[in-house]
């Protein structure tokens, strides 16, 4: 025995069969089924452009990722021990005298400045 799955298909099927037959109420209740199939399908592609449209912004993101890891290892593998060491303790030096000048700029007073 064979079963019968109700389908876009199997409602084509039963216009085709319906409409060779002249059968008007066949032919009304296949429309109504091939209606409701094309409603699934539409709700379908929405949710499937939809979740394309996810992974397309997550492709993008993993590229744009990619991109900068490649950038800082490149960086890295390339960088100047000697050179960044001394650059690191000048920022270093110039950062420690800009928060003593804040510092003794904190501690004036307005008398300072008038006397």
């Amino acid at each position: 025995s064979q079963e019968r799955v109700d389908s876009a298909l199997s409602a084509l099927i039963d216009l085709r069969d319906a409409l060779l037959k002249n059968d008007s109420i066949g032919i009304t209740f296949a429309g109504e089924r091939i209606e409701k199939a094309i409603e699934q399908v539409t709700q379908a592609r929405g949710l499937v452009g939809g979740r394309a449209r996810r992974v397309d912004e997550a492709r993008a993101r993993l590229e744009d990722t990619t991109v900068l890891d490649t950038s800082i290892k490149s960086g890295l593998q390339d960088l100047d021990f000697v050179e960044a060491t001394t650059r690191f303790s000048l920022l270093q030096t110039q950062l420690q005298a800009g928060l003593q000048a804040a510092a003794a700029v904190g501690q004036l007073s307005l008398l300072n400045f008038l006397g």
